[in-house]
């Protein structure tokens, strides 16, 4: 079995609407939920062998972030330019081709794309998928080229406003 947890990147900053949607930072929301979310995955034991993220300016701080909360050097992040504006198809075949010494990966993405990932897996609908949530799927597969439609199970869903108060 393998163990994908998708996480939506933090709040991003749209205080300069001009600046390119590639470029766009986190905000103080993200800064301050991203970190909250890394602590929560370390608590629960769900700890990623690998973080593959987009390298989109707040994907790539998110998972900065979440991996500093877990212990794992930034230099152990993979850049995947493929996952920044991708369909649940194109997730499925950049996550086909990852290292089967792999067991649990951290994918770290953007809407629309991480909640149609996750009910393609699962197929189910997944609920909201708010800012910096984390969706845990167990895959029913050996290899990640085997991964398809349907072999997953939602095993957790956690979201910053679970962490507030």
């Amino acid at each position: 079995m393998k163990r994908m947890i998708l996480l939506r990147h933090a709040k991003s900053s749209w205080a300069q609407p001009a600046l390119n949607d590639f470029e766009r930072p986190l905000n103080k929301r993200g800064k301050r939920d991203a970190p909250i979310m890394g602590m929560r995955l370390k608590r629960q034991k769900k700890l990623p062998d690998k973080i593959v993220s987009s390298p989109a300016k707040r994907a790539i701080s998110t998972a900065g972030i979440i991996a500093k909360q877990l212990d794992i050097p930034k230099s152990a992040i993979r850049k995947e330019p493929g996952i920044y504006d991708a369909s649940a198809i194109e997730l499925l075949a950049i996550i086909r081709n990852w290292q089967n010494a792999w067991e649990t990966v951290l994918m770290v993405g953007h809407m629309p794309g991480i909640a149609d990932l996750a009910w393609l897996l699962v197929e189910n609908e997944v609920g909201p998928v708010p800012t910096c949530s984390v969706l845990e799927i167990e895959l029913e597969i050996n290899h990640w080229s085997d991964a398809r439609p349907g072999c997953g199970r939602l095993a957790c869903v956690m979201t910053p406003k679970e962490s507030a108060g």
